[in-house]
């Protein structure tokens, strides 16, 4: 890890060192906004100061800090976006917090200069472990079970107004349908429908309508027209040419 001493950007840290012909180069150089790659990592670079044969040299990943010559929110914004770096690296190789090394770690330098100014060495691998343990803490994924997916669907409308529920909430609930019973879901779906927190101590509605029920509802508008309203139907479990008999009749089709 190292600090560039000036405020260039990480895309000018790689072009300037690209077009040099100084014996000084690196993988990664790192600002506020980008991780931009200056060598492939089965490459070595020239960045730790200890000699051709130096395991600095020869077997470290170099990653240059920007904006380090006149510190602040750029800076600081840097040094956490190599933070996250160095985590993805760790956790690619299958390495430990042990194997992040500081140039000053191989040769007299003071660098990186910032972290060693302000004492943020500490604090800097601190944010490294906390990355690399996420990203080594295996997601939970939710199973959604057919059983589940059915007993959502009977809920596509809000028993308070007949309005379908938006796309947004539905989704959400998939994550939560499950081990839940009727009313708690069924105040899940109040609580985000109408951004409301509310006890719900109702009488358990009745999941099902009858078709003529249904038919009132197509009437009035709430299912949507065409094949929008044959698949909500359906998706809600209900059987659409059962209902649309109704409404046919009732218009005089």
């Amino acid at each position: 890890i190292h600090n560039t001493y000036n405020d260039a950007s990480a895309m000018n840290e790689i072009s300037y060192m690209i077009r040099n012909n100084n014996l000084v180069s690196y993988h990664f150089a790192v600002d506020d906004n980008h991780a931009v790659q200056g060598l492939p990592l089965n490459r070595n670079g020239w960045h730790a100061g200890d000699g051709k044969n130096g395991k600095g040299n020869r077997k470290g990943i170099g990653i240059e800090i920007c904006y380090s010559k006149s510190g602040g929110e750029r800076y600081y914004k840097a040094e956490e976006n190599s933070a996250i770096l160095t985590a993805m690296l760790l956790h690619k190789f299958g390495l430990g917090l042990d194997k992040v090394k500081f140039h000053y770690q191989f040769m007299k330098k003071h660098c990186p200069h910032r972290m060693l100014d302000e004492n943020r060495i500490h604090y800097f691998l601190e944010r490294v472990q906390k990355y690399l343990k996420e990203l080594q803490t295996p997601k939970k994924e939710v199973v959604i079970q057919k059983n589940n997916m059915v007993r959502l669907n009977k809920y596509a409308l809000t028993y308070a107004t007949g309005q379908l529920i938006p796309a947004w909430v539905k989704d959400k609930l998939y994550t939560v349908v499950q081990e839940k019973n009727d009313k708690i879901l069924l105040k899940e779906i109040y609580s985000w429908v109408y951004k409301k927190d509310t006890d719900y101590n109702i009488q358990q509605p009745t999941i099902t309508k009858t078709n003529e029920q249904l038919a009132d509802e197509v009437l009035k508008g709430l299912w949507g027209n065409g094949i929008e309203r044959k698949n909500r139907l359906e998706k809600a479990g209900y059987n659409y040419s059962a209902v649309q008999a109704i409404v046919n009749k009732r218009v005089g089709r």
